[in-house]
């Protein structure tokens, strides 16, 4: 293993992994296609995506059908909302709309879905590793799941403030254990991890 400087900070949070700028999603499809006729009762409406969506958003309130009503023009004060029988995501990228069971009579209708920014989870640990002397690397999450340094790494400049340097062997940061720090078994069943990391150099190719 090559030594490997740790520069600036480590973050541990709860929930899956969140893009610093998550690309805006759209709608790829939806079957039946806007503007087709069906003569039959489709059973179910299908919404495609162009990324992933987190299923814990899809829901009756922001996935909405909708029928023309008396005035037979979308969009206008009279439309119906339409409740179906239950909405999911399937395929990680699509929504799908079950109309089983639901009356649907000859009109037009349209699909509105809506929603929401989701936050970053909070941290459940945040270290830092930057004090300028000690074996304790603090914990700024508040959560209180501070660190002690093993074996001496050496306490160097960072990207911004200090940073630990360790020599790939014997040198690490231990914490205690904790469930909240186990992906199977913290608060959402899954853990992102990011940190700022400079290698000396990279091993080899295999």
């Amino acid at each position: 293993m090559k030594a490997v400087r740790a520069w600036v900070r480590l973050l541990l949070a709860a929930g899956p992994a969140v893009p610093l700028a998550p690309p805006p999603l759209t709608v790829v499809s939806i079957v039946p296609a806007p503007g087709s006729d069906y003569p039959f009762h489709p059973g179910n409406v299908t919404v495609t995506l162009s990324a992933p969506i987190d299923p814990a958003t899809v829901t009756p309130s922001t996935c909405r059908f909708f029928r023309a009503g008396a005035d037979g023009i979308l969009g206008t004060a009279d439309d119906v909302a339409v409740v179906p029988e239950s909405v999911s995501v399937i395929s990680g990228n699509q929504i799908l709309m079950d109309l089983s069971g639901v009356a649907l009579p000859n009109d037009f209708y349209r699909v509105i879905l809506s929603g929401t920014v989701v936050s970053d989870p909070a941290a459940i640990a945040r270290w830092a590793l930057d004090e300028s002397s000690g074996t304790i690397a603090i914990d700024s999450s508040g959560n209180g799941r501070n660190g002690t340094l093993v074996n001496n790494p050496a306490r160097i400049a960072g990207k911004a403030g200090n940073a630990l340097h360790f020599n790939g062997v014997d040198q690490s940061v231990d914490v205690a254990d904790d469930d909240a720090l186990s992906p199977h078994a913290g608060p959402s069943g899954e853990i992102s991890l990011s940190a700022w990391v400079r290698m000396a150099s990279l091993p080899p190719a295999a």
